[in-house]
């Protein structure tokens, strides 16, 4: 048994709680680190060894499907794809769910910008799943959520992560009829510390008003690191600092950095993400306003995508060539080397001292951090 808790190695865990809600006799606990990301914790005196912790583990072993075929899709409605993070993919399909009683479940912000999953027959909360989070949203109480709305006759559209999704289905322990999964393309997630350090360092702990990560309303699609926040006070010095993390892959999830999920055997139903490959092969589909790269990876994944051509513009794209095109199709992000020690300095020193010499671009910011970097790259 190779896992996070016969090793304690950090990257054998993605944080799905699979094996906290599956423990027969309440042995796993679910115990958040400095950084904010959850894990499984052990009472031994609980535990009965029985092994199904190993068994519900999506890292482990998961069941998958290799993608079947790949497209190009924009809504048609201007507003819904300036409201979402490529072309309006997820809201096309989460209509269909919606339209036929379905639960909806994703990731949202909650009143204190903490991203955490929850689930909705309701438009309204539908919408604020669909800007991209980056960081870890939380699963806490969600998959017995999921399953008992199952098993009591109601239907489910489950999006999330990978590992999420695969982590959901590994919970399950059997195929549901009612059960329909997406997951998107994911380049790994941030720590949900550094983003509330992040805002309260923005905002000077005053009232956040609105925050979202790409808005469309404010720039293109093509400007994909951009940060929108509106609050009574807003501290521009870290304003850049989030994607300045996120691009230099401080903070990122350690899972993340050794993800057997980024490839094209998924296991959900659909995968959706951003299509910018899609310049080099149909430049006269792109707009300002995205393009979502969407995958059937199941038939009725396939049948799903057919039948949204009344609300989106939809093309095939040539399978072997977008899968190539896309990063995490193929492999997973290679995180910074230094991000251990990143993690050292911030649990010895403020988020503010933190973020100035990580973040920062000034001389005195990388000759300050220059010697840290040394230290981890000669042991």
């Amino acid at each position: 048994m190779n896992n996070y808790l016969s090793s304690e190695n950090e990257k054998l865990c993605c944080g799905c709680l699979s094996c906290v809600y599956s423990c027969p006799t309440q042995a796993l606990t679910i115990q958040e680190r400095f950084d904010m990301f959850s894990y499984p914790q052990v009472d031994a005196s609980k535990c009965v060894e029985c092994g199904l912790c190993s068994k519900v583990c999506p890292v482990e072993s998961y069941d998958k499907n290799e993608i079947i075929s790949t497209y190009a899709l924009k809504h048609k409605d201007a507003q819904i794809r300036k409201a979402s993070s490529s072309g309006g993919a997820f809201t096309a399909i989460s209509d269909y769910f919606l339209d036929n009683g379905y639960y909806v479940f994703g990731s949202v912000f909650d009143e204190q910008y903490r991203a955490v999953h929850m689930g909705s027959k309701q438009e309204k909360l539908r919408d604020k799943m669909r800007i991209s989070k980056y960081v870890e949203s939380s699963l806490k109480g969600v998959y017995p959520e999921v399953k008992e709305l199952l098993d009591n006759g109601e239907k489910v559209f489950f999006t999330g992560t990978p590992c999420q999704v695969a982590g959901l289905k590994k919970y399950l322990k059997r195929e549901y009829e009612m059960l329909f999964t997406m997951d998107v393309v994911c380049n790994g997630v941030l720590s949900p510390k550094m983003l509330a350090d992040y805002l309260s360092l923005c905002t000077n702990n005053s009232n956040i008003e609105y925050f979202a990560c790409r808005d469309k309303y404010e720039h293109t699609w093509a400007d994909s690191q951009t940060v929108s926040l509106k609050s009574e006070e807003v501290n521009l010095k870290y304003l850049g600092a989030f994607y300045k993390f996120f691009s230099r892959s401080y903070s990122v999830r350690p899972s993340c950095t050794a993800c057997k999920f980024t490839n094209k055997y998924r296991a959900s139903d659909i995968t959706v993400g951003d299509f910018w490959s899609l310049k080099f092969t149909n430049k006269e589909f792109v707009d300002d306003l995205g393009v979502s790269l969407v995958c059937a990876n199941s038939q009725r994944g396939k049948d799903l995508i057919d039948s949204l051509g009344g609300s989106c513009d939809i093309i095939k794209t040539d399978k072997q060539k977008t899968i190539a095109g896309c990063d995490r199709l193929n492999y997973c992000q290679q995180g910074n080397s230094n991000n251990k020690m990143f993690w050292n300095y911030y649990k010895r020193h403020s988020a503010r001292k933190t973020f100035e010499i990580y973040a920062g671009d000034s001389v005195v910011s990388k000759l300050m951090r220059k010697p840290f970097e040394l230290i981890t790259k000669n042991k």
